[in-house]
């Protein structure tokens, strides 16, 4: 995104660099952000995250089912604007990770990595 700006219906966005390490505003808020288990089973798993800015307020949700040969991903966004909202998301294979420490109950922020995304 040029100048972390876009332009949207006629109004411009500007948007603030969301990692220390670079002056650009990266692969959106997704991969950053803390998401919530709503659901699981042996097979299945469903997260949920939620963004409020000044930007955008949407709430995400990505559901996994797995059977013997297939893995099956739905990913759903709702804006929870007050406006119509030019939100972009896709599944990628990079994403933030909290390891919890079973002796001491806290937790650290990891990225997780598996395999290559297609476009990167």
């Amino acid at each position: 995104m040029s100048g972390n700006r876009f332009v949207w219906q006629g109004r411009e966005y500007q948007l603030q660099p969301n990692v220390e390490w670079d002056a650009h505003y990266l692969h959106g808020d997704g991969w950053l952000g803390e998401w919530q288990c709503v659901s699981h089973s042996d097979d299945s798993l469903c997260l949920v995250y939620e963004h409020r800015s000044g930007v955008y307020h949407y709430r995400v949700s990505q559901a996994f089912h797995l059977t013997a040969d297939t893995l099956t991903v739905t990913l759903s966004v709702t804006n929870q604007g007050a406006e119509t909202a030019a939100i972009w998301y896709r599944l990628a294979s990079l994403f933030s990770v909290v390891a919890a420490n079973a002796d001491s109950g806290t937790g650290e922020r990891l990225l997780g990595w598996s395999g290559s995304s297609a476009g990167g």
